[in-house]
């Protein structure tokens, strides 16, 4: 894939996860931008999503900011 396909997205991974897994999830996040990823990850992002319906705010993110979205099941 060419760097500018990757770089038409805000994201290279947004992580999708229940919120009994966030402990893990965070340490995911931390491990992937420590190696350069462009990582979402909601508590990144608590200012921007303030007051917003996360569905709606992160459904962009899920469908075209992101290269990748890998779903945490449990």
């Amino acid at each position: 894939m060419s760097n500018d396909m990757l770089n038409e997205y805000e994201y290279d991974v947004c992580l999708s996860f229940a919120g009994e897994q966030r402990y893990f999830v965070e340490a995911v996040a931390e491990g992937l931008r420590k190696v350069g990823i462009r990582v979402f990850y909601d508590g990144y992002e608590r200012a921007a999503l303030w007051g917003k319906d996360l569905y709606t705010s992160q459904l962009g993110v899920w469908t075209r900011g992101s290269l990748l979205c890998p779903v945490r099941v449990s």
